[in-house]
């Protein structure tokens, strides 16, 4: 347990928790160092953001070469139509 948790696990046992409640209790708190900061959002949004630039690009590439090989289809459709 970290000291934080270890303050809280005593608090409860002295408030009158069981041993077994007061441990459980005092794991489940999380240290200030084991929660996401803004900063820590800000970075993952950056990151995000960059990949879905990157998929955008990625989906673009993809309609373009779906939409060529459907006019060469078209046009070599046309061509055998004409002969």
């Amino acid at each position: 347990m970290t000291t934080i948790n270890q303050e809280l696990y005593e608090a409860l046992k002295q408030a009158g928790a069981s041993e077994d409640a007061a441990k459980r209790a005092a794991a489940s708190v999380y240290d200030k160092d084991q929660l996401a900061t803004k900063t820590d959002f800000a970075e993952m949004r950056t990151a995000i953001e960059a990949r879905l630039a990157r998929l955008e690009s990625d989906i673009g590439w993809i309609k373009w070469i779906i939409t060529g090989g459907v006019g060469l289809y078209v046009l070599r459709s046309i061509v055998e139509w004409i002969r």
